[in-house]
């Protein structure tokens, strides 16, 4: 069968009902699958096929593999094909290790900006990543901006923010990092880059092993603590096959057609799954998947879309396969899938959603994009630093080790924290309590206020230069603005910073390049300028270290070996203590349901159940918690406000213990306000598993809150920020 290479005439929307919204214009149909011309596949669905045939099919497959498969013994070598294999592509020209995800030019239409792509095929539930994604940064109170300092400067900054950070699916150990857990998680990297897609989604996070690394540096003797992040970044998990040449999608959730006005605007942009659905509601009633030939007319197939279905006609249209090729191709990916109609069906809608993109081949992908797995976090070499970023594979000079998009704040002081129990605009210097640690990951100058925020791995980077780290390191990189591959950032540099900051999208784009040869396993470091340098100086100078007790528990070591007996000192020993242990708090994983919101035992208020014997209070208040346990992943896969505060109140000597559930204070109208705290009785549970116990840092005392902890931005080098940004040029150090 010949494919025609026309497609079907273009369609545009026009007022009246979704069926009159197309045209009537003559457009060359798809060539009608006759029987004798149809695809070589075998079957398009389960429906099509009599078990006979199937029988059929299978024993003819085994005899070809069984006649034409080279036995075990005999080597196939490049001479055997009659041409070189390297020419072609089929093997690789050098034995190193290759990079395999790259950022390049997104392949949505019609607005693609970049997006992440695989340059190897990776299997469902496969990392696309050797390592944890850099680190996550928790931003606190970015919602706050009503009656605040620069208000304008900071509910700007927010609307551009909230595009590439995360308030959901964040892991508990990031929320209760605040007090009132009103933080956004900041994920550089995969957390940030990958564009939405409801039906090509194919990324999934997880926590890695060791989220919450408290022990990175020596909290008796570093000036660096809680300076930087301890949490690693998630480890990204692929939902089904992906094939070399795809762009990795997340969905953000955005995943149905509302009648309002989407707050997003590239919502209403977007392809909705109701679109495909619809779509391939259509084709399933055409040859060869149905029995009907295809319709010769637009007006025909804009008469088949059903008006209920919520789809937008000209999207559906534009849809469907226009070509006996296109059809081909569609028939191909759903017979792989032929002995289950559940699959086939998900793989059509794939298919569907694949063909209104822009298609990428790895060749095209490595010439048009840039890598972003060169680096990896590990421990710093530097004793102060923390997270470094280490060369994954060898970086010749004046490669670019990681391209930097980065997002624009006018006013880096928009992340200065306040006492909330107060009108800050009384007195914004007498209330300000702290600094956000996002600074320190941003890049800028003294001379302007602006600063530019990377969303790549590049915030890894740790500084080396004249005055501090005693010859330890050496700088083999530096930051420029992009070199060609993002054309609008130039256009951008022209801008003022007022016109920057009412752009509520990323304008900007920097990128970090090689000095000299970079190793695989080196770290890489540049050079933060000497008015960081002096500031750390400085913050060395005035540094005092906290008071450590010799037996202190880090979060790291209470949660490393989740299997292991619960240490005594977190043990109350009894049914009406709780433990208050100066730095942790306990988190029980924790299914709500009916003992929460309409149960009997709870609905009576008692203060006085303290005054019960042991066997009363748990008769009366305690149940089986046997049944609050986490997913086959663990605490890695959590989900979203799962833990709630805890007390662990008995060992039982079998790897269970009884626990005492606390409300939890975050969440929000997530969170259920559970009657056994409205009316002051205990929810006790025995025989609750070990593996459902998490511990966290209390948010009060961790070290990022602490008074005088050091922040400052990155300083970027000399003529990176044009004149006009310079709005602060009479100050002669940062007013930080």
């Amino acid at each position: 069968m010949s494919a025609s290479t026309n497609s079907v005439s273009s369609i545009r929307r026009r007022s009246g009902s979704p069926k009159d919204d197309i045209e009537d214009v003559e457009a060359p149909a798809l060539q009608r699958l006759e029987n004798t011309q149809r695809p070589s596949s075998f079957c398009p669905t389960m429906k099509n096929c009599s078990i006979p045939y199937l029988a059929a099919v299978v024993l003819f497959l085994a005899f070809c593999a069984w006649e034409y498969l080279p036995p075990k013994s005999i080597t196939i070598t490049e001479s055997d094909f009659g041409f070189n294999l390297r020419s072609r592509g089929e093997v690789p020209t050098s034995s190193q290790p290759q990079c395999g995800i790259w950022m390049a030019p997104g392949s949505l239409r019609p607005y693609p900006g970049f997006g992440i792509y695989t340059t190897r095929d990776v299997k469902e539930n496969e990392k696309f990543l050797h390592a944890p994604d850099a680190i996550s940064v928790q931003v606190l109170e970015p919602h706050r901006y009503n009656n605040m300092p620069l208000e304008d400067e900071r509910w700007r900054w927010w609307k551009l923010f909230q595009n590439y950070a995360w308030d959901n699916s964040v892991p508990d150990h990031s929320i209760y990092s605040h007090p009132l857990g009103d933080m956004t998680d900041f994920q550089p990297g995969f957390g940030s880059l990958p564009n939405h897609h409801c039906i090509l989604n194919s990324l999934s996070s997880r926590s890695p092993d060791i989220p919450y690394d408290d022990e990175v540096v020596d909290r008796r003797t570093s000036p660096g603590l809680g300076a930087f992040s301890y949490t690693l970044g998630r480890e990204w998990v692929s939902k089904r096959d992906v094939k070399a040449g795809e762009e990795l999608f997340l969905s953000y959730g955005f995943c149905e057609r509302t009648k309002e006005k989407n707050k997003w605007s590239w919502a209403d942009k977007m392809y909705m799954p109701e679109d495909f659905e619809e779509a391939a509601r259509i084709v399933k009633m055409f040859e060869p998947f149905g029995t009907q030939a295809w319709p010769k007319t637009n007006l025909t197939i804009a008469r088949l879309i059903d008006p209920a279905a919520n789809a937008d006609p000209k999207l559906v249209y534009e849809i469907l396969p226009k070509t006996t090729k296109e059809l081909d191709m569609l028939v191909r990916a759903v017979d792989a899938h032929a002995f289950d109609e559940d699959a086939a069906d998900e793989e059509l809608l794939i298919q569907l959603a694949l063909g209104v993109t822009e298609q990428r081949t790895p060749e095209w992908i490595r010439q048009n994009g840039m890598c972003l797995e060169n680096l990896v976090p590990k421990k710093s070499t530097l004793p102060d630093a923390g997270w470094g970023g280490f060369a994954q594979y060898t970086i010749q000079k004046d490669d670019i080790i990681v391209p930097m998009p980065v997002f624009h704040m006018e006013n880096y002081e928009i992340l200065n924290l306040y006492r909330r129990d107060v009108n800050v605009l009384r007195d914004p210097e007498k209330y300000q309590i702290g600094k956000n640690l996002f600074l320190n990951y941003c890049f800028g100058r003294s001379e302007s206020s602006m600063a530019l925020c990377p969303l790549t791995s590049a915030v890894l980077v740790n500084h080396c230069g004249e005055q501090v780290n005693d010859g330890k390191c050496e700088a083999n990189a530096k930051v420029r603005w992009s070199s060609g591959w993002d054309p609008s950032s130039h256009e951008w540099r022209n801008k003022t910073i007022e016109e920057l900051g009412q752009h509520n999208a990323r304008a900007l784009s920097l990128e970090l390049v090689a000095t000299k040869t970079i190793a695989p396993g080196d770290e890489v470091f540049i050079d933060y300028g000497p008015e960081w340098e002096q500031a750390w100086i400085e913050h060395v100078k005035k540094w005092k270290a906290p008071k450590v007790p010799d037996n202190f528990l880090s979060a790291k070591k209470a949660n490393l070996h989740n299997d292991s007996a619960i240490p005594d000192e977190m043990i109350s020993f009894n049914l009406r203590k709780t433990v208050d242990h100066p730095y942790l708090f306990t988190g029980c994983f924790y299914r709500t349901g009916k003992a929460d919101v309409n149960d009997t035992r709870y609905d009576t208020p008692n203060e006085n159940w303290r005054n019960l014997t042991n066997k009363e209070i748990i008769r009366m208040y305690a149940s089986d918690g046997s049944k609050h346990v986490h997913g086959r992943r663990g605490y890695q896969k959590h989900a979203m406000y799962s833990h709630w505060p805890c007390s662990v109140l008995f060992d039982q000597n079998d790897g269970t213990y009884i626990v005492r559930i606390h409300q939890s204070p975050i969440g929000g109208r997530y969170v259920p306000k559970a009657i056994w705290n409205q009316n002051k009785v205990p929810r006790i549970l025995f025989n609750y598993p070990r593996s459902s116990i998490h511990f966290f840092v209390k948010p009060d005392v961790a070290d990022h809150q602490m008074p005088n902890v050091f922040r400052h931005p990155i300083g970027l080098p000399d003529g990176i920020y044009p004149d006009h940004w310079n709005n602060k040029a009479s100050l002669k150090q940062w007013t930080i």
